[in-house]
């Protein structure tokens, strides 16, 4: 399926932060780790498991079960 951006809250400032609970803005969300798994208009994640993006080509963007992330540089965090 398409892919959509989640509603990660956005931490504006990139230091003193947790990655579990919201994406620095200046990095667009590429450090977020947390478990936010809807979109924005409410659709569940698929798991990464079941897409093309794998753990192996992305080492870097977490791509945990079916948690929102931001593997190359988009706007935020998706799925």
């Amino acid at each position: 399926g398409d892919s959509e951006y989640c509603d990660v809250p956005l931490c504006h400032a990139c230091s003193g932060y947790d990655p579990q609970t919201c994406g620095c803005t200046s990095l667009r969300q590429q450090d977020y780790r947390g478990t936010i798994n809807t979109t924005f208009s409410g659709k569940a994640c698929m798991r990464w498991n079941d897409t093309n993006y794998t753990a192996v080509d992305y080492p870097w963007a977490g791509l945990e079960g079916n948690y929102c992330r931001n593997l190359h540089g988009d706007f935020r965090a998706w799925c």
